[in-house]
């Protein structure tokens, strides 16, 4: 099945529905930490799932939080972070910076669990929202490789063809900030329902 074009005014209301949905699990981080934490989404683009690694880089190494969508809205989410990003994000979480060059203690890998788990709920419930269906996710597991073999093996593994959504995330605190990959990554007849509800 092919994805309608995507026009500027439904790429604006996408930006707009993932920031309301980040905006929501910034708050529930900033309550964990007892910090002022955002989360923005600068840009965002379409592209077909069998170029997301050509647009993201291929060869980058990095921590990604899964998390499958199921009920009304089906597909995969990613939130993928550069090692030294991850790293900052369990400190802010934790209060104690892992090294980015050894594996992750369970402590730390759970604080990024617990992070896509936020992140993952507040995009799915604003998108259910917008479909009038229920929606949830499941319990995140987080992986360390290169992106493109990260997003090969989920891929491969939901049989998932189509358009995707990538939204470059922003965490900042008062003092420091850091960048990471979200991926939307939907069934393809979820999505094309979804580009008919749009608000615009």
């Amino acid at each position: 099945m092919n994805t309608p074009k995507i026009d500027e005014l439904q790429m604006d209301a996408f930006r707009e529905l993932i920031n309301i949905g980040s905006g929501k699990a910034a708050k529930a981080l900033g309550q964990m930490t007892s910090q002022t934490i955002e989360i923005s989404i600068p840009k965002i683009r379409t592209t077909s799932m069998a170029k997301t690694t050509e647009v993201l880089g291929a060869g980058t190494e990095v921590y990604a939080i899964h998390v499958r969508m199921l009920g009304g809205f089906r597909g995969r989410i990613l939130l993928c972070l550069p090692l030294v990003s991850a790293c900052k994000l369990c400190g802010l979480l934790l209060g104690q910076e892992p090294a980015p060059d050894q594996d992750l203690p369970d402590m730390a890998e759970s604080a990024l669990k617990e992070v896509g788990n936020i992140l993952g709920a507040g995009v799915v419930n604003v998108l259910s929202d917008i479909m009038h269906v229920t929606t949830f996710i499941t319990v995140p597991s987080v992986t360390r490789n290169t992106m493109e073999a990260i997003v090969k093996f989920v891929l491969d593994a939901a049989a998932l063809k189509g358009d995707c959504l990538l939204a470059e995330t922003n965490f900042s605190t008062s003092a420091q900030g850091f960048t990471g990959q979200l991926l939307v990554l939907p069934e393809a007849q979820d999505f094309e329902a979804l580009l008919k509800k749009l608000p615009y």
